[in-house]
């Protein structure tokens, strides 16, 4: 389809008389982060009062809410009490890092109810609130499931709030805590997304992609807690079908991990067209940090640490080498690197094993 128009912002090609989604998100985040201490006070007042309208994603108060976790970090304890008080569960991102008291009286409405639908929304609920008490009441559940769990570990339920637990109720992180932006930057040397390599898939023959380099000694990366440099490696095309891993050490080197069972009839079905577009485009860290849910309610934001905009369920890959659950890492949306992909490309991690996975959704 020719583009006959062209975003009012940027200039990039569109379909339609306007600005691109990508400026429209810029204009969202700087009107949000711009509000005073009055209209924030203001807003505040106005998701409490409609609190109850909050399930219908189509409601202005659904947006202003998302607006205001995503660009200002915070979900407002008055506005957690008003979802409490009218039975609000859904989104469950109103209770993040909810108090003790809100995250008790979530689970007393959990052991209440007879419903298993909001059993279940209460579960995600209590996932974001995180705490002590959602962990307590997790790995207790998860030692005797009631029948209403239909066989699915509550320890599963807690991935939704960016955690889980192990056998001996030991909670273990599945998000970094700080979240950067990555953004485009036609001026940079160097680009930390979709460096193309010479050596080619085992799978297809097509050229290898550094689809993500990070290095953890930059001040603003100390938050990953590695003392070099994290290159995750795949195939551009079969990562859209198939997770891949790939191994990294802290020099920058990376090679993939390839199933040797996979290497029958392998087919070279490189397209240069893939290859021309990933070698168009730069791309950097923003210099300051966005709160954790800046990506979690787009699908035009790639970001690295934070929660991700899962394309369908969460996810979280098993480390083929040590078998515990790894950390999700980033987030790119292909469709910025190659215009006629659509999915969004998650990266997790494990550090002891310097293992990333790859897989889209």
């Amino acid at each position: 389809m020719l583009h006959h128009y062209y975003c009012l912002q940027c200039g990039k090609p569109l379909h339609f008389l306007g600005i691109c989604s990508d400026c429209q998100a810029i204009q969202k985040k700087q009107h949000t982060s711009a509000l005073t201490q009055a209209q924030v006070k203001s807003k505040i007042q106005y998701l409490s009062q409609h609190i109850t309208e909050m399930a219908q994603q189509g409601k202005q108060v659904y947006k202003d809410f998302w607006n205001f976790i995503s660009f200002r970090g915070i979900c407002p304890p008055e506005v957690q009490e008003a979802a409490l008080a009218n039975a609000v569960y859904f989104p469950p991102e109103l209770y993040y890092k909810a108090s003790c008291d809100i995250c008790e009286s979530l689970v007393l409405s959990l052991m209440q109810t007879e419903s298993i639908d909001e059993a279940e929304q209460l579960l995600y609920c209590i996932a974001m609130a995180g705490n002590k008490k959602a962990l307590e009441t997790f790995y207790k559940l998860e030692q005797k499931l009631p029948d209403w769990l239909d066989g699915i570990l509550p320890s599963t339920y807690a991935q939704y709030g960016g955690w889980t637990f192990d056998k001996t109720g030991k909670k273990q992180q599945l998000i970094y805590d700080t979240c950067y932006h990555i953004v485009p930057n036609s001026t940079s040397k160097n680009s930390i997304v979709g460096n193309i390599r010479k050596d080619l898939c085992a799978y297809c023959g097509c050229q290898l992609v550094d689809i993500l380099t990070l290095d953890g000694r930059e001040q603003k990366l100390s938050f990953l807690n590695t003392n070099g440099i994290i290159t995750a490696t795949c195939c551009p095309e079969c990562v859209c079908y198939e997770t891949m891993f790939s191994h990294f050490t802290l020099d920058g080197k990376s090679d993939v991990l390839f199933d040797c069972d996979e290497y029958d009839n392998i087919e070279n079905t490189t397209d240069i067209e893939v290859l021309q577009q990933l070698q168009c485009h730069k791309f950097i860290l923003d210099n300051n940090s966005v709160p954790v849910f800046y990506g979690a309610n787009s699908k035009n934001i790639s970001t690295v640490g934070g929660f991700a905009n899962w394309g369908e369920n969460w996810y979280y890959t098993t480390c083929p080498q040590c078998g515990k659950i790894m950390k999700y890492l980033a987030q790119i949306q292909l469709k910025t690197l190659i215009s006629f992909f659509e999915e969004t490309l998650y990266i997790e991690i494990c550090t002891n094993c310097q293992i990333v996975s790859m897989h889209c959704q």
